[in-house]
C-alpha cells in the first residue's frame, strides 16, 4: 500500500455542497451502480445528494461530512457520521460512520486508514463510546480492511434497493471516551 503523505482531512460545510455531492454521485456509482436499476439508481443519488437534503445535512450538529484532499486539494474521498446512534443488532449508541467512500483511483493508498483513525479521534472527544457502521456482506475486502482497523463483526441486517435485497454486515468498534466535550446549549435554553 503506498501511503499518501500530503493527505488533507476536514469538515465540510454548506460551502463545500458542489464537492459534496460530485464526491459522492461518483463514489457511489463505482462501488453500487450495480446493485441498482440504472432508474433507481438515479433516484436514490437525487433524494441521498440532493442540494435540500445536503444543506440540512451539512448543517446539522448531528452529523459531521469529511472530505478527504490529496496532495494536489483535489477531493478524492469524503465521510459522513452520525452523532449518538443506536446500531441495529445491539443497540449500542456511538457514531454511525454511514458514509466513507473514496474515489477508484485513491483506494489502497492510506486515506481510508487515516479517515478512520481521524473519525475515532473526534468521536472519542465526542464522548461516543463506538463507533459503527454497515458493509456489504459480500464486500470481504472491506470487512477485512474495518476489521484490521478494530472493527468487529455483530450481525447483519438487510438493505434494500429498487431490485435486490442485500445482506449487510454490522461492525463495530469500541471507543474509550476522554469526557471532554461539552455540546452547546441549544438556542432558548438555560
Amino acid at each position: 500500500m503506498k501511503l499518501n503523505k500530503g493527505v488533507v482531512i476536514r469538515t465540510a460545510s454548506t460551502d463545500d455542497l458542489a464537492a459534496v455531492q460530485s464526491i459522492g454521485c461518483e463514489t457511489y456509482r463505482e462501488h453500487f451502480a450495480s446493485i441498482w436499476s440504472p432508474k433507481g439508481l438515479e433516484e436514490f443519488l437525487a433524494r441521498d445528494f440532493s442540494e435540500l437534503a445536503l444543506k440540512k445535512s451539512l448543517s446539522s450538529p448531528q452529523h459531521l461530512w469529511l472530505l478527504v484532499q490529496d496532495s494536489r486539494s483535489s477531493v478524492v474521498g469524503y465521510a459522513k457520521v452520525n452523532w449518538d446512534k443506536p446500531e441495529p443488532i445491539s443497540g449500542v449508541v456511538g457514531a454511525e460512520l454511514q458514509k466513507i467512500y473514496f474515489s477508484a483511483s485513491a483506494t489502497g493508498r492510506g486515506y481510508g486508514s487515516r479517515a478512520i483513525a481521524f473519525i475515532a479521534s473526534i468521536a472519542s472527544e465526542r464522548d461516543q463510546t463506538a463507533i459503527w457502521l454497515n458493509v456489504l456482506t459480500s464486500n470481504q475486502g472491506g470487512q477485512r480492511f474495518y476489521a484490521n482497523a478494530g472493527f468487529t463483526s455483530v450481525g447483519e441486517i438487510q438493505f434494500d434497493t429498487d431490485i435486490a435485497k442485500i445482506e449487510m454486515t454490522t461492525m463495530v468498534r469500541r471507543l474509550a471516551a476522554n469526557n471532554s466535550f461539552k455540546p452547546k446549549p441549544l438556542r432558548g435554553s438555560a
